[in-house]
């Protein structure tokens, strides 16, 4: 009779061993879970932000056209106020009708929505052009994703009684473009675009700085025939300046504040001259510190 033996190459694996690979198996289960995990949020991220993007562009595509952004913002409140105005929809237009909603807060697009559209202003270039933009809040689509950065259109808008008027895409206009829009606004006074400063500025125009009641266009320099007092004139006034009002009674005893202008410029065309004038109750010592400029050309 033969008895068979086991050599050592056909001996199994200890319990030990084994408990060690299944060991080392779960975590690498683990490992390969949260790569799977990484990977599809980052993939749902990129298709999120890619789909934002295009959002985005369709937004300035359409709002490119003066007629488009007109109609979606013309009557919008627009001031000072850095929140701005809330905007609940953008239309595409096809001439005066409008051909399809591009976006529209609180409405699913694609794997996208809108949590908010505002209209806020930057700067003030005059007393009616604004530069603006408008900011696109995206929602997330998971409570765990990051919060999206919103994205932002400039805007330049021509505002009359703190409302819009008309507007275009700021990215899109020249410079020749906005030198005409600055003409238009001022009435000829201002005729140049100026993106240094982003204002409208006279072409080869310097302020001169004269006495506290008035300037003076010096010898050499030219007043444009479009010059007006609200463009070509300026007070420099001390900063701690209160303009304080005055009250009085009327007829049915009731306490009225009575408000003047504590300064203001009047132009003299044919001598070429700002006249700076005072309310009759700014302080002398006030009056001193003021210097009265004016706007030339210089040839």
């Amino acid at each position: 009779m033969f008895r068979c033996k086991n050599s050592p190459s056909q001996s199994g694996y200890s319990l030990a061993e084994l408990l060690v690979i299944l060991a080392l198996t779960g975590v690498l289960g683990l490992v390969i879970a949260g790569l799977w995990s990484i990977s599809s949020q980052s993939t749902r991220l990129l298709s999120n932000s890619l789909q934002m993007n295009d959002t985005i562009n369709d937004l300035r595509a359409a709002l490119s056209r003066t007629a488009d952004c007109t109609n979606n913002f013309r009557n919008i409140a627009l001031g000072d106020d850095p929140r701005g105005t809330s905007v609940s929809r953008v239309t595409e237009y096809g001439g005066s009708r409008p051909t399809q909603v591009l976006a529209e807060v609180g409405v699913q697009r694609g794997n996208t929505k809108i949590e908010s559209m505002r209209l806020r202003p930057i700067s003030r270039l005059n007393p009616g052009m604004i530069a603006a933009e408008l900011e696109v809040t995206f929602a997330k689509r998971n409570p765990e994703d990051p919060a999206a950065a919103p994205r932002a259109i400039g805007i330049l808008a021509h505002v009359q009684g703190g409302r819009i008027q008309n507007c275009w895409v700021r990215e899109d206009a020249s410079s020749k473009t906005l030198s005409q829009i600055c003409f238009g606004l001022t009435g000829g006074a201002l005729d140049t675009y100026d993106t240094a400063t982003n204002s409208c500025t006279l072409l080869n125009g310097r302020w001169f700085e004269g006495s506290n009641t008035a300037a003076t266009c010096p010898a050499g320099t030219i007043l444009p025939l479009d010059a007006q007092a609200e463009y070509n004139c300026e007070m420099i006034v001390p900063a701690d300046f209160e303009d304080k009002q005055t009250t009085f009674t009327n007829t049915a005893g009731q306490t009225v504040n009575r408000a003047y202008e504590a300064f203001f410029q009047t132009l003299d065309k044919p001598r070429r001259t700002c006249n700076c004038v005072y309310a009759t109750d700014v302080p002398a010592s006030v009056v001193a510190q003021v210097k009265c400029k004016i706007l030339c050309q210089v040839p």
